[in-house]
């Protein structure tokens, strides 16, 4: 079980992340790819503004980044 409020400590707004992988097969982004969280939602999507101009909320169990 994710603890929702460490991942918001974890990852204030302003965090920098690159992209390891997205579990969604229409999103533009790619392995590489950096942006900065916005925010950490009451149910964990990370919430996140790539420098490829795309907003999209990631999932912490589908989705991995590493913090930069």
């Amino acid at each position: 079980m994710i603890n929702f409020e460490k991942l918001k400590r974890e990852l204030p707004e302003g965090t920098r992340i690159e992209l390891i992988h997205i579990n969604d097969d229409f999103c533009k982004l790619m392995k590489g790819d950096k942006g900065t969280v916005e925010c950490v939602d009451d149910i964990g999507q990370i919430h996140v503004q790539f420098d490829e101009s795309i907003r999209i909320g990631l999932d912490i169990e589908e989705d991995s980044f590493l913090t930069i």
